[in-house]
């Protein structure tokens, strides 16, 4: 445990993972096995239901989080692909919401289902990329949360793509 000083009246019992090693490698019998992995198991219980440690564990978790997210997305900054498919697919989704809810989008054409698909992509692109033409804007307030949220979306995006190409320059 990298932090093991801040946990001073609890003693680290290890991984899973190492307890299912040393068992698969035979090093030691099963019933240590066991008995380690209920060790874990409890150390992990009183972190979690201790309020001194509770707010310290889950501060080390959402570090964890975020940075399997940042790898996920954008694969520090060594996959820029990811992002743009990320986009894409954010796109495609606010799309399908806009087609559906076209009803509730105001100076939204509605001639035939081509013209709504296209304007529900145009107006998604817009919007994702907070340019907002204006021809076409939210009617009621349940849209314009839909419509913040890609805009949301499209500017966190666009801030890891910046992040990700000014990271590179480091290498």
């Amino acid at each position: 445990m990298s932090n093991r000083e801040k946990f001073p009246q609890i003693e680290f019992a290890g991984h899973f993972r190492d307890a299912y090693d040393n068992w698969y490698k035979q090093l030691h019998p099963t019933s240590s096995m066991l008995k380690a992995a209920l060790d874990i198991l409890w150390f992990k219980i009183r972190v979690w239901v201790t309020p001194k440690y509770f707010w310290l564990a889950l501060s080390y978790k959402r570090q964890y989080v975020i940075s399997l997210f940042e790898a996920a997305l954008w694969g520090y900054g060594e996959r820029p692909g990811r992002v743009f498919l990320f986009a894409t697919v954010a796109i495609i989704a606010f799309t399908t919401i806009y087609f559906v809810g076209h009803d509730h989008l105001t100076n939204f054409p509605t001639s035939d289902w081509f013209d709504r698909l296209f304007n529900s992509a145009y107006f998604s692109v817009v919007t994702f990329t907070t340019l907002g033409y204006g021809d076409i804007y939210p009617g009621n307030n349940a849209m314009k949360a839909v419509c913040a949220a890609e805009a949301l979306t499209g500017a966190f995006t666009m801030g890891m793509v910046v992040a990700g190409f000014a990271n590179r320059g480091r290498y």
